[in-house]
């Protein structure tokens, strides 16, 4: 339970929400109208436009505008409206990962069989999504989705060198997303990879990989290409 940082009148509207949740013996003929349309009728309490889909299953981890979130002690939610992100990222990706979550992380599956999102609502928060960042796309890529063929023994080493001491030794994540999680590896691509450490994220501690830094050296194309060979291995061991 993260410290939230709210106002005492915030305090007070979601403890006086959170009470009005408590369920009475009444007759139906009692309920208010959301109840009705939830229980009998399986439709929302809610509006299902985007700005609410996201506000209600998103906002609080990943910022009101996408920015990311930080609470004192945990490690950083991703921003998600972040335009390095979004200008790789397959609409596939994103719907997958709101759709199954992250195993082993904060980011729990908000699918319908989960009780959470439906299909429809979930391309309605990709859609949203994209719109908060001003309606960026992801950039077309004509290559195969598995392309790279490195040097898995190099990337092994400058995965560690370089990577993990944010996502893990062994992709588990950080301070950094899990790179080995399935849904993760599955959905991102080769190129997807490989752009991300080429050009870093903004406003992250993902920097750009072919910049000159004065704490670590640059990587060129072939030793990019071997990190991104070495955690696809990771799908053969698991």
């Amino acid at each position: 339970m993260p410290e939230l940082g709210l106002a005492e009148s915030q305090i007070d509207q979601l403890t006086f929400y959170m009470l009005s949740l408590r369920r009475s013996a009444l007759p139906e003929a009692f309920w208010p109208g959301d109840r009705l349309r939830s229980e009998r009728f399986a439709q929302r309490e809610f509006a299902d436009d985007g700005a609410t889909l996201y506000g209600t299953f998103c906002a609080a981890c990943h910022g009101p505008n996408g920015e990311g979130m930080r609470y004192p002690g945990m490690v950083a939610f991703p921003a998600v409206a972040n335009p390095d992100f979004l200008s790789l990222a397959s609409d596939e990706l994103i719907a997958a990962t709101v759709r199954h979550g992250r195993r082993g992380r904060r980011m729990p599956p908000w699918g319908e069989a989960a009780g959470g999102l439906r299909p429809t609502e979930i391309d309605t928060v990709v859609t949203y999504l994209r719109a908060m960042a001003g309606g960026i796309r992801p950039e077309v890529d004509a290559k195969a989705p598995r392309w790279v063929h490195g040097d898995a023994a190099l990337g092994e080493q400058l995965f560690t060198n370089h990577c993990a001491s944010c996502h893990g030794a062994a992709g588990q994540g950080g301070e950094g997303p899990a790179l080995a999680d399935p849904v993760f590896r599955q959905y991102a691509s080769d190129t997807y990879l490989t752009e991300t450490i080429r050009r870093g994220r903004r406003g992250t501690s993902m920097q750009a990989f072919t910049q000159a830094s004065p704490i670590r050296p640059t990587l060129s194309e072939s030793e990019i290409e071997a990190i991104v060979t070495h955690m696809r291995t990771w799908e053969e061991s698991r």
